[in-house]
C-alpha cells in the first residue's frame, strides 16, 4: 500500500514536467512558502492551481524580479516559463517540488480560504515573532528553526555556517528534536499523572507538534516511532 501511494503521490507531482516544455504560461497559484524578500527579489513555494485553461495540482518554486508582499494563503496570477529544478535546487525534491519558474511580476488575484492549515502558520508565525523578540535576531531565528521547525527566519549566513561545520542538519527538525520534547513533556506531568496516562498524553504531543511544525517527512516518521514506543508501554508490552 505505502509502495503503491509513494507511486502515485510521486507520479501526480511529475506531471508538472508537462509544462516544462519552453512555453510561457498564464499560471493561478496559492502561497504556501514565503521564502525570501529581499530588495530586488522574492522567492515563494506556491501550489500551482491553474496552467492556462488546465485545472492542475502540483507544488513549484516561483522567484519573482521584484519584492513582493504577499502573504501564506493569498492565490496569485503570473506568467512565467516552467523548468526542471536544476543541480543547485535538488533539494526542492524532498518538498516533492520538481518544477521552478521565474516572472517579472505578479499580481494578487484573491484570498484563500482560512481554514485549519492558515491558522497553524498563523500561530507558528507569531510565536516565531516572538522568539525573535524576545531572544533577539541571531538567537531567535536560531530557536524558531530548532523549536517550531520554521527555518524562513534563518539568515542565509547562519544556514552556511552550520554546512560548514556539519551540523546544518540541527536546523531540520527530526526525532532528536522530538524526543527531546517527549522527555521533557514526561518530566514535567510526573508529578501529576501516572504512566500510563503520561504515555497517552505524549503521543497526541507528538502528532500534535508534527501537525504545528508542518508535517515534514522526517517529524511524522519520528512521532509514528514513538507513538509506537509509548503505546507499547501503555499495553505492557516490552519497548
Amino acid at each position: 500500500s505505502s509502495v503503491m501511494h509513494a507511486c502515485f503521490y510521486t507520479r501526480a507531482s511529475e506531471s508538472a514536467f508537462d509544462y516544462t516544455n519552453g512555453s510561457a504560461f498564464e499560471v493561478n497559484g496559492k502561497i504556501t512558502e514565503v521564502s525570501h524578500r529581499g530588495t530586488y527579489s522574492s522567492s515563494y513555494i506556491i501550489d500551482v492551481i491553474q496552467v492556462g485553461s488546465d485545472d492542475v495540482d502540483f507544488s513549484a518554486s516561483l522567484e519573482i524580479e521584484k519584492i513582493t508582499f504577499f502573504e501564506y494563503g493569498d492565490i496569485i496570477s503570473f506568467t512565467a516559463i516552467f523548468e526542471k529544478t536544476d543541480d543547485e535546487t535538488l533539494y526542492l525534491r524532498g518538498k516533492n517540488i520538481f518544477v521552478s519558474a521565474a516572472t517579472d511580476d505578479a499580481v494578487f488575484y484573491q484570498k484563500s480560504e482560512k481554514d485549519l492549515k492558515y491558522y497553524i502558520h498563523t500561530a507558528n508565525e507569531y510565536m516565531c515573532d516572538r522568539m525573535v523578540d524576545m531572544l533577539g535576531k541571531n538567537a531567535g531565528e536560531f530557536c524558531s528553526a530548532l523549536i517550531l521547525g520554521n527555518r524562513t527566519y534563518v539568515s542565509s549566513g547562519m544556514r552556511l555556517d552550520f554546512a560548514r561545520i556539519g551540523i546544518s542538519h540541527l536546523l531540520a527538525l527530526s526525532g532528536l528534536h522530538l524526543s527531546i520534547l517527549a522527555q521533557t513533556i514526561d518530566f514535567i506531568l510526573r508529578g501529576f499523572l501516572k504512566k500510563k496516562y503520561r504515555n497517552i498524553v505524549l503521543i497526541i504531543s507528538c502528532f500534535a507538534f508534527a501537525v504545528f511544525t508542518g508535517l515534514s517527512a522526517s517529524v511524522i516518521r519520528a512521532s509514528i516511532m514513538l507513538a509506537v514506543f509509548f503505546a507499547a508501554d501503555i499495553i505492557g508490552e516490552e519497548n
